[in-house]
């Protein structure tokens, strides 16, 4: 089965503000962190017995296409699960280096970097958002405990809620700030997005 790889511009253009806006070594380690976080998603899809045919990569994230459909609910769980998963456990080996290494060579203050890193990211995915793990995640236990329908409605309204709440609070940080305007832009995006999904369904 041929499988194919795609690669969005918006993440080309992601990786190079990443690498000129900062300093290249914090680039490369966030970069790191969403590696390890997409890798988490497919090697819980390759353990289930799950092909990935098709690997996505977009600015907010990469999407897999399944040789199958998930067989159940409890899949599509772990297979979100994973990837901030994988995310957390790399916080602990972090903590440790930083303890017994200290910051020889810098090392220390590159692990707490991307400790942090592990640990917004995985934040971030857990949020009870639609396209989100965590909404991936409440949809798979909301299905298994009241049914497919009440999922869809309880989703519906956490991701509305939710992107109302990012929404509020980057509006609010950016005014008394006046900094992340890429936090502004997202969560206005995310909103819009979420005002359109409700209005077409």
């Amino acid at each position: 089965m041929k499988r194919r790889v795609r690669l969005d511009p918006a993440f080309a253009l992601a990786v190079c503000y990443l690498l000129a806006a900062e300093r290249s070594v914090w680039g490369l380690l966030s970069l790191a962190a969403a590696g390890l976080h997409e890798l988490g998603h497919l090697g819980a899809a390759v353990l289930l017995g799950i092909r990935p045919t098709e690997f996505s990569v977009g600015a907010l994230g990469a999407r897999m296409g399944l040789s199958v459909p998930l067989l159940s609910y409890r899949h599509e769980l772990l297979i979100a699960a994973a990837g901030p998963g994988v995310n957390l456990l790399c916080i602990p080996p972090c903590l440790w280096g930083i303890r017994h290494l200290g910051n020889l060579d810098g090392a220390g203050e590159y692990l707490l970097f991307f400790a942090a890193a592990s640990l917004a990211l995985a934040a971030v995915n857990l949020l009870p958002l639609r396209s989100f793990d965590g909404g991936r995640m409440l949809g798979a236990l909301c299905a298994l405990c009241f049914g497919n329908f009440a999922a869809r409605r309880v989703l519906k309204m956490s991701t509305f809620i939710c992107s109302i709440l990012l929404w509020g609070c980057a509006v609010a940080l950016w005014f008394s700030s006046w900094e992340n305007l890429s936090l502004l832009v997202l969560s206005t995006a995310l909103l819009l997005r979420t005002v359109q999904d409700s209005l077409t369904c």
